[in-house]
């Protein structure tokens, strides 16, 4: 990793980056791009740390800080690429605790999910999207702190398939298949090795069929591929560093911190909206 790392042209990098941006948003002065640039990488060391550290929540982290900065597509389709790296790391780190007939229905059902959320992607407007991802996280934050995880049996097969289905339609809309898989499994009581096993298997085939999907619907452009590309080091780096540090921390307690995140951008993605609209509606008067 850290030869990798060393081996990168930095210079060539932020170069890319800041032509990435400068190309897909409004012009901005000198230090306002590079500020940008630079909270990007950011975001994504900070996305990749969690992911490393805790397994799960690179895109629940990355997209809603995303769209502080930049609109919702190119912010889920970059994260969206940029997983498919991560994710293949972690399946070949925990294959032998897989098992298949837990996630050979999810990985069945997940390519439905995807079709229906590229749809929606494309076709319903980015408020209303962005709508639904901030109730998305604070219904994931309600339930994973209601302490009730294992209240539920969900012995019918049919459970998997919608699962799956629930996973591809939030990775390709929000970049995100982890809450409906996590919520899942810890209802059935996967030992952790296991838990981990499955999520990766999952998110490897997830994010490379909905990678697949945004190719062939247009949304993969060359911009998106190019700002892909120049974070995946940084984030790359970061899920190195929260692995590392996975060891000497309990997963307990930086996944509370994960939930109140979760929480605090739910809730900024309303207050951004409805700031917007008062905005209007006072202009407008």
């Amino acid at each position: 990793m850290m030869t990798f790392l060393r081996k990168w042209p930095l210079q060539d990098t932020l170069c890319l980056l800041c032509s990435v941006l400068k190309s897909n948003f409004p012009p901005q002065t000198l230090s306002a791009m590079l500020s940008l640039t630079l909270t990007a990488s950011l975001i994504y060391f900070f996305s990749g740390f969690i992911q490393g550290l805790t397994g799960f929540g690179n895109a629940l982290i990355a997209v809603p800080l995303l769209l502080l900065y930049m609109p919702l597509q190119p912010a889920v389709v970059t994260t969206v690429l940029m997983s498919v790296v991560m994710n293949i790391q972690l399946a070949f780190k925990y294959k032998k605790y897989v098992d298949w007939q837990i996630t050979r229905p999810l990985i069945l059902a997940m390519p439905l999910g995807v079709a229906l959320g590229s749809y929606f992607l494309g076709s319903v407007s980015p408020e209303i999207l962005e709508q639904l991802l901030a109730l998305f996280l604070l219904a994931y934050v309600v339930y994973s702190s209601s302490g009730r995880g294992k209240s539920f049996e969900l012995k019918s097969p049919i459970w998997k398939y919608l699962v799956g289905i629930g996973g591809g339609l939030t990775t390709s809309i929000f970049a995100a298949a982890g809450p409906f898989l996590i919520v899942y499994l810890n209802l059935i009581g996967c030992k952790r090795d296991t838990f981990k096993g499955i999520l990766a298997i999952c998110f490897v085939f997830v994010t490379s069929v909905t990678a697949m999907s945004y190719l062939f619907t247009g949304l993969v452009t060359t911009t998106v591929l190019s700002l892909a590309a120049v974070c995946l080091p940084v984030q790359l780096f970061g899920a190195w560093a929260g692995a590392s540090l996975s060891k000497f921390v309990s997963d307990r307690y930086f996944k509370v911190i994960v939930m109140l995140l979760l929480c605090a951008m739910g809730l900024s993605i309303f207050i951004r909206i409805h700031l917007s609209a008062m905005s209007q509606f006072l202009g407008l008067s």
